[in-house]
């Protein structure tokens, strides 16, 4: 994926060519040294899920096998980062991290399965909300939620394997953090759910 002014450039990070990287590096304001096709390719690796159109950010996140999609439109409204119990178990990991962004930005491809825990056994988020937690009915992996009542999507950040992913700004459940997990600098902290 290649960047050049308003344009999509589709290329993969393997036919990256000079003239493109220039176009890339210059859309990012990053500096790298002209014939630096070896940068470019990181660089485009690593920008992978972001398609710049005009000065608006388009990003893309997938589920493992690729059959779910989402883009979103703009810059994440907040990241948060949740160590909670039900997050920690629903994801398999020592922490959740979701961006949300307002629902007119983003559009959905693929059919999904979902689950609802307050649905299935009465049991909603640590704070009672409602959520729909939306996965592959394929490979399994969880994309986005939504919660009941909000005009946003919450989309997995793993989704998008961008390791230029804005970090989280939010950590919800602060004290349940596994003992070996450092806090987000500049991310603010929470011992249960922000207040809204």
């Amino acid at each position: 994926m290649t960047i050049s002014g308003s344009c999509i450039l589709d290329a993969s990070a393997s036919n990256v060519t000079t003239v493109e990287s220039r176009l890339l590096v210059g859309s990012y304001g990053v500096k790298i040294s002209a014939g630096g096709q070896g940068h470019a390719r990181r660089i485009a690796v690593a920008l992978d899920s972001a398609v710049c159109h005009g000065w608006e950010v388009t990003r893309k996140a997938e589920c493992a096998c690729g059959r779910v999609r989402v883009t979103v439109e703009g810059e994440p409204l907040v990241v948060a980062a949740c160590h909670c119990q039900f997050c920690q178990r629903r994801t398999g990991s020592i922490v959740q991290v979701g961006a949300v962004f307002d629902d007119e930005g983003v559009s959905i491809a693929g059919e999904t399965s979902v689950f609802n825990g307050l649905e299935v056994n009465g049991v909603g988020t640590s704070n009672g909300d409602e959520v729909s937690y939306h996965f592959c009915p394929t490979c399994g992996s969880t994309v986005f939620w939504r919660f009941k009542g909000r005009p946003t999507v919450a989309v997995g950040v793993g989704s998008f394997a961008d390791a230029n992913f804005p970090a989280p700004t939010v950590e919800l459940h602060a004290p349940l953090r596994h003992h070996w997990l450092r806090p987000v600098e500049g991310a603010e902290q929470y011992e249960e759910f922000r207040p809204r």
